[in-house]
Formats: C-alpha cells, sequence, structure tokens
C-alpha cells in the first residue's frame, strides 16, 4: 500500500510539468497577438503596445516567460480574468465545490 502511494506521489511533479508546459504552450500557439486582444477593436498606439508588452513579459524570451508563469502558478496566483478582471484563484475557489 505504501509502496503504490509513493508511485502515485512521485508522479505529481512530472504530471504538473507537463500540463503547465502543455497550457502555456498552447495558449502561445492561438494566433494573434495578446495586448491588441486585451485592449479589443479601437486599437494601440505603438509606445503603448511597447509599453504594456514590457509590463507583461511578453518582450522576453519564452522559456523566460514560462518560468515566471511557473513561479507565479506555484505561489498560487493564477492570473486575472480578462473577462471580469477578478483573479482566477478566487473565481475557481469559488466554483471548486459545485464540482466536488
Amino acid at each position: 500500500m505504501l509502496r503504490f502511494l509513493l508511485s502515485r506521489f512521485s508522479l505529481i511533479i512530472p504530471t504538473f510539468i507537463d500540463m503547465t508546459l502543455l497550457a502555456f504552450f498552447l495558449i502561445r500557439l492561438v494566433p494573434g497577438d495578446p495586448i491588441e486582444t486585451l485592449v479589443g477593436e479601437r486599437g494601440i498606439d505603438a509606445t503603448r503596445h511597447a509599453m504594456l508588452l514590457k509590463e507583461y513579459g511578453l518582450d522576453r524570451p519564452v522559456l523566460v516567460q514560462y518560468g515566471i508563469y511557473i513561479g507565479h502558478v506555484l505561489q498560487g496566483d493564477l492570473g486575472k480574468s480578462i473577462i471580469t478582471h477578478e483573479p482566477v484563484m478566487n473565481e475557481f475557489l469559488a466554483l471548486f465545490p459545485a464540482t466536488i
């Protein structure tokens, strides 16, 4: 029984890494510019666009962005919802009991 539990717990870290890699890179495959999606159809000037790229860290290499993403996830920061502008963790905690 203990051996079974240890084998299951040893799979947690590789599964976590695989799922975060999959989610992170699938999001990066979505066509379009995330900043332009964020500001909507009204557009944005080039200097503001560059400033937002730097603010969100999108001007850094993809592997650096992934490292920052993992750091935030490990701290419980899943970001903010684009629609409600609320922290995703708050929405998750509010809706998770219904899932159970």
